[in-house]
């Protein structure tokens, strides 16, 4: 059976609208996921771009084991999320999911992982202070006292929390990095040098600094290998979009050659 023009302008315009809606949902749903899973992407973007699209993919996808973990670089506002959609321990910490680990990193406070009731316990006493609040009330419970805008010597004291081993007692190493962050006294030791000569547990805290300030640490920003497919769907689009418009346009132009002009008689 031959195919007519019209079926063939049908198939043709019917592929053609089936390519644009799925170029539609490869930009805005599976994109960021795709995004979210290749470190040259993540590399190439800021921390805000990445919590953006994290929040992105998270709305239609839900969370994924590596999600979970990179969501601890993000706002404060996360925290929230998280405990509103975890039904129990298991949606915080299992082999799939490490949101109480990043809980820890958003927070600052050394809550076990997995305690569900005591992180909701703790938000609902605290959900109104800011961030860094949260922060410098952690360090207070380790009797270190940090004013909003750090001196010379609390920038020592982060240095060398971060350059030692706690044995996971007291906040993580990634919460002191994101309080020194932005700060003059920081900036000031990092372009002046220090007025002392620094400790070796100063020294790698100031290394783990240069390296975070380039890229999350793998507890907040976990990534797999970067994707091999990112571009086959688009690739297979483009070509499916490019014979679809060869039948349409062979179907308009097969139409236009076997209609005959009004008026016209035959020999």
């Amino acid at each position: 059976m031959r195919a007519s023009p019209r079926m063939l302008r049908c198939v043709g315009a019917a592929g053609l609208t089936l390519c644009l809606l799925a170029a539609l949902l490869w930009y805005a749903v599976w994109l960021p996921f795709v995004n979210v899973s290749d470190p040259k992407w993540l590399h190439g973007h800021s921390n805000s771009e990445t919590c953006a699209e994290i929040a992105r993919v998270q709305r239609v996808w839900g969370w994924s084991h590596d999600m979970s973990l990179q969501v601890g670089s993000c706002d404060g506002e996360w925290v929230g999320r998280i405990l509103s959609e975890a039904e129990d321990a298991d949606d915080l910490e299992s082999m799939d999911f490490h949101l109480g680990t990043s809980l820890q990193l958003l927070t600052g406070q050394d809550i076990r992982d997995n305690d569900l009731e005591a992180w909701r316990r703790w938000y609902d006493l605290h959900r109104n202070e800011p961030q860094d609040r949260w922060f410098r009330d952690a360090f207070a419970q380790v009797g270190i006292d940090l004013p909003a805008e750090l001196r010379a010597e609390d920038v020592r004291t982060l240095l060398k929390w971060m350059g030692e081993k706690h044995g996971g007692v007291g906040p993580p190493a990634y919460v002191a990095f994101r309080l020194l962050r932005g700060q003059r006294a920081m900036t000031a030791l990092r372009v002046q040098g220090p007025d002392s000569e620094m400790t070796p547990q100063e020294v790698i805290g100031l290394q783990w600094f240069t390296i975070w300030n380039v890229q999350p640490p793998e507890g907040a920003m976990r990534i797999i290998e970067s994707p091999r497919w990112r571009l086959t769907p688009p690739c297979v689009l483009v070509v499916l979009a490019i014979v679809f418009s060869f039948v349409l346009g062979w179907s308009l132009r097969s139409a236009k050659g076997t209609s005959a002009p009004a008026g016209a008689q035959p020999d």
